[in-house]
């Protein structure tokens, strides 16, 4: 047993996704698939698919990765996401909100060659030819029968090419059935399936028997191979996940800062407030100074007139005496003469 896988395995994935340019433009805290998107970009390049289809697109960052990645290389590849977004156990209660919000994002950056489809995965059936689509990503229901159920009625669908993924086959509580029904289709499916363990585990079925010699050589590989090759691509998607984890913190960070400002403008606001308030205060205070003072004002004029007239009446009444005496104090003066 060798200790080194092939150098053929090398050329393969690593020195392949070295070149790559894997910058996820979209990357929400619902991280469960940031570690498959490095496979995403890789495989979207080698299988370079007419026509993708992924059922159970939910918060988008699979979805967003495949777009990206047919963007990026210049593509002829039509895409389709479907969803009915509807309440269910597993993806919560808030997929209104979720889809207005992802639609949003996705008519301003894909819908040159990508279109949200809102539908049950049955009913989206009718809208696919038979032999159509050659990469098909199933990431919806997760319950065995309903993932065997997809996987069943989209099976005439696939082209003679086609790659189909199975995300979270190494979830085994919640009622998660996919890594059952992965482990059935690679017996049914000898030397054509390829499972990756991190990031809940993905699973790589070839239906078609065209595909691309790299993705044959990928099923194909053993050992040592095979642990290389989920190793690199790991280590890229642990890239990925750091960048997502930046970005989070980036965003906690902006939101903090944001926070921080409108605290601070709240403040001067109430200061400016207390300060207007104040001033105002002051003002009423003053006006009410200046009203109290010309009251003042106003009594003392009117002591003032009072005052006056007790004067003149004192003056007049001082007059009027010195006449009623005048006879006496006359007659007193005469007395005086006389003695």
């Amino acid at each position: 047993m060798n200790s080194k896988p092939h150098s053929s395995t090398s050329e393969l994935v690593f020195g392949e996704l070295q070149a790559l340019q894997i910058a996820p433009k979209r990357l929400t805290k619902t991280n469960s698939w940031h570690g498959h998107i490095p496979f995403a970009f890789w495989l979207v390049k080698k299988l370079e698919p007419s026509i993708f289809v992924e059922l159970g697109i939910h918060k988008s960052d699979s979805y967003s990765a495949f777009c990206q990645a047919v963007q990026l290389f210049s593509l002829d590849t039509a895409c389709y996401g479907v969803a009915a977004w509807k309440e269910d156990d597993q993806a919560g209660t808030d997929n209104e909100v979720i889809y207005q919000k992802y639609s949003n994002y996705h008519d301003e950056q894909y819908a040159s060659f990508s279109r949200l489809v809102r539908s049950t995965f049955d009913n989206a059936l009718n809208y696919f030819a038979d032999g159509s689509v050659d990469l098909l990503h199933i990431d919806g229901q997760h319950d065995y029968e309903e993932v065997k159920h997809n996987f069943e009625v989209w099976l005439p669908k696939l082209s003679s090419q086609a790659v189909v993924l199975f995300h979270d086959i190494n979830i085994r509580e919640k009622e998660f059935g996919v890594w059952k029904l992965f482990h059935e289709l690679s017996q049914q499916y000898p030397g054509c399936t390829f499972s990756f363990i991190h990031s809940d585990g993905l699973g790589v079925l070839i239906i078609g028997d065209k595909v691309p010699d790299s993705l044959q050589r990928l099923c194909h590989l053993k050992d040592e191979d095979t642990t290389y090759v989920r190793l690199a691509f790991s280590t890229f998607g642990k890239f990925v996940e750091a960048q997502a984890t930046e970005s989070m913190l980036r965003s906690q960070l902006n939101e903090i800062d944001s926070a921080n400002r409108q605290m601070i403008a709240d403040r001067r606001k109430t200061e400016i407030e207390s300060y207007k308030y104040e001033m105002e205060l002051a003002a009423a205070l003053k006006q009410q100074t200046e009203e109290l003072q010309r009251q003042i004002n106003a009594l003392r004029e009117e002591n003032q007139e009072i005052e006056e007239v007790h004067r003149g009446n004192e003056m007049l009444m001082q007059s009027l005496s010195m006449r009623i005496t005048k006879p006496l104090r006359d007659l007193n003066d005469l007395v005086r003469r006389l003695r």
